[in-house]
């Protein structure tokens, strides 16, 4: 009978235990980071090609990946054409649409396939000519399905054939011989919230027979990912009372702070800054959350704090996520307090080393009272004895890590976070367990609502029309791509847009171009180009969906909209409309699918995020759970929010229930409490 050690032992042998990994393929692996069994078996998969499952290719009824059964008649042939060389033809006649098998360069197939045989087919059919075509399918005369298959696909491994892989993971698990014995969840909470044994979900991951056993296999997954996040969260929150770090100020600086706007504020505004002066006040260090649309205010309740924190003799640091915004807040800074007694500065990596010594002098100095900056501000060498309190931007752009390494620059320290997320606030009162929650819900009286437009690429002419109107009315605009550059002409790509639009449709304007891989230097150039008024229409990927306010864009056109998500798309939105004039978003799609169109008629009907934020979360439907995400800078690797909203849920009361516990299950949680804490430096949210 086989032990909780035995199975530890196996997951920490070398790979080359499994049969078949000799010793080039397990330094393969090694080079990959892969050098035991269990490494191997979290070797997750990318995603998973769906491929339908027809009993008869004359049922084949829509493009896409598929798989069949035929009998081959003989009737292959060898062709040539001077552009592609040699080529091997096959046409199946159903009767209704016929089916066109093409394989280019792969001569052997004429030799491999066998009258009269019948073979499995696997391939990706397009419809063309009446015809469905396939390019070089896969065919079997072993394989055996009576159903759809999902078929995992990994990141490919230098030196390891894709099959070979799959082979490898299949015999790491039959090695491992996981079992209940040694499961992260107790049976007890398995039981309670439906989730399956690891062993169970790992086969599942790897070797899925259906779709529904795919998909609770992924939840298992996300489930003990939020599990074990909820567990490190409480420990985090239980630190929060450290230290005294009360700002002790008169309460009349808060009138004085509402007498140097220009305008009154909402009563979200008013409650949040309540909240606000409540914890400077309190000895407990404040931990904060601010939500709220764009546009809503956030920006004036935190230079409201910061003005408070000054009246109390301390100093403050903002940190934003790109030049362009930290240079904007602070312009926006010196506009708010004119001439009061608050002195910003500016720290941000385009600035001379001598400008940068200067003003880190000065904060350090005291001379300065609000620092407002990029990651420049984590630079060891930029500290003050009176920090008093830290405000993060667009906080889903850093980790916790960079926030606690800047809030560990002075005394125990006042933390505040702003998001133009929208979540819902049940939502956020368990994301964020480690801080309070204030939610702005209300947008300025005097905001114009965007208007949006769902239409189709036929109005494409008229579009680019309107924009080039916008722009001699001295306005400026974007347009967004889904991808940096395809060879598919069909989808909407930043470089081919950039070349046509520039040299046809957009001709009489000034573009730009944006994208993620562009060097940092670059990217700052161009979107202080197009901040200046230098560029007026920005051809860009979702590179600008924060770090970016130019309230002079009026108009925002989002090419192939379906690609993207609602609540990606409401956030896109909100790069326009940010000015006093009237400003547009047209979703630019040809897709007729029902979610996408459901998807794309909300954006048009509401510009309420938090309602957007909702219908996220409806029309993500279970099928989205397939592929487990491994790159990027997320905050979870398998689960995703809002999306897993419910999963999320029942993990935080999965850690109550166990915290509560005086028995088997309150003993797990301190084990897994106390593995926690020795890895708390090394993994606590990050």
């Amino acid at each position: 009978m086989q032990t909780d050690n035995d199975m530890e032992n196996r997951l920490l042998d070398s790979t080359d235990k499994i049969k078949g990994i000799g010793a080039k393929k397990s330094q393969s692996l090694a080079s990959a980071g892969i050098t035991n069994v269990g490494e191997l078996l979290r070797c997750f998969p990318l995603r998973y090609d769906f491929y339908r499952f027809y009993d008869d290719p004359a049922k084949i009824e829509e493009n896409g990946k598929c798989v069949f059964y035929a009998e081959y008649n003989g009737g292959a042939t060898k062709q040539y054409a001077k552009t592609v060389g040699f080529f091997v033809r096959w046409r199946i006649k159903t009767g209704t649409r016929d089916v066109l098998f093409t394989w280019f360069n792969q001569p052997y197939v004429l030799n491999s396939l066998e009258k009269g045989k019948r073979y499995c087919i696997k391939c990706d059919v397009q419809l063309k000519n009446g015809v469905y075509q396939a390019i070089n399918p896969h065919f079997s005369s072993t394989e055996q399905y009576t159903h759809s298959v999902l078929e995992p696909q990994y990141k490919p491994i230098d030196g390891i054939g894709k099959s070979e892989l799959v082979n490898f993971i299949k015999k790491a698990l039959d090695y491992a011989e996981i079992d209940d014995s040694n499961d992260p969840i107790p049976h007890l909470l398995r039981q309670k919230y439906d989730i399956p044994p690891y062993g169970k979900a790992l086969r599942s991951i790897h070797t899925p027979q259906t779709e529904e056993e795919c998909i609770r296999a992924n939840k298992r997954l996300i489930f003990e990912e939020f599990f074990m996040f909820r567990i490190r969260q409480k420990l985090w929150a239980g630190k929060r009372g450290e230290g005294d770090a009360s700002a002790i100020f008169d309460k009349k600086c808060i009138d004085e702070f509402k007498s140097l706007l220009p305008y009154k504020l909402t009563g979200a505004q008013q409650k949040a800054l309540d909240d606000v002066a409540r914890d400077l006040l309190s000895k407990t260090p404040m931990n904060r959350i601010i939500q709220g649309d764009v546009g809503s205010g956030k920006t004036a309740v935190a230079f409201a704090a910061c003005w408070m924190t000054k009246c109390a003799g301390y100093q403050s640091v903002i940190m934003v996520p790109t030049e362009v915004l930290a240079r904007q807040h602070y312009a926006s800074f010196g506009a708010t307090f004119g001439n009061a007694d608050i002195k910003a500065g500016l720290l941000v990596g385009g600035m001379k080393q001598s400008e940068k010594k200067s003003v880190i002098e000065d904060f350090a100095q005291g001379n300065i009272h609000v620092l407002i900056g990029t990651h420049a501000v984590l630079e060891e060498r930029v500290s003050s004895d009176g920090i008093g309190l830290v405000i993060t931007d667009e906080q889903h752009r850093f980790g916790v890590k960079q926030r606690m390494s800047l809030k560990n620059k002075g005394r125990p320290v006042n933390m505040l976070v702003l998001t133009a997320t929208p979540i819902p606030r049940t939502l956020s009162m368990v994301i964020y367990g480690d801080l309070d929650v204030s939610i702005i819900d209300e947008m300025p009286p005097d905001r114009i609502p965007i208007k949006t437009y769902a239409v189709t690429g036929d109005m494409r002419e008229r579009i680019y029309k309107f924009i080039t109107k916008e722009v001699k009315a001295g306005r400026q605009a974007y347009v967004i791509c889904p991808l940096v550059e395809t060879d598919d002409e069909s989808k909407a790509s930043v470089k081919r847009y950039f070349d046509k639009l520039s040299k046809n449709e957009l001709k009489e304007v000034r573009t730009g171009m944006l994208y993620g891989g562009m060097k940092p230097a670059q990217k700052d150039e161009v979107m202080n180009a197009f901040a200046a008024g230098d560029i007026d229409v920005l051809i860009s990927t979702t590179v600008i969906e924060v770090g970016i306010n130019v309230p002079n864009a009026t108009v925002i056109a989002i090419e192939d909209a379906e690609k993207f998500g609602l609540a990606q798309l409401h956030q896109l939105r909100g790069r326009v409309g940010r000015g006093r004039e009237q400003s547009h978003c047209i979703l630019i799609s040809d897709c007729k699918g029902e979610i996408a169109v459901e998807r794309l008629t909300t954006l048009v009907k509401t510009n309420d995020g938090f309602e957007i934020a909702k219908s996220d979360m409806r029309l993500r439907g279970q099928g989205e759970y397939f592929g487990l995400r491994q790159h990027g800078a997320q905050l979870f690797r398998f689960g995703e929010l809002p999306r897993d909203m419910l999963i999320f849920t029942q993990a935080a009361d999965a850690v109550e229930l166990v915290a509560s516990c005086g028995d088997e299950l309150g003993e797990f949680y301190q084990r897994m409490y106390h593995e926690a804490k020795k890895l708390n430096e090394e993994i606590v949210f990050n």
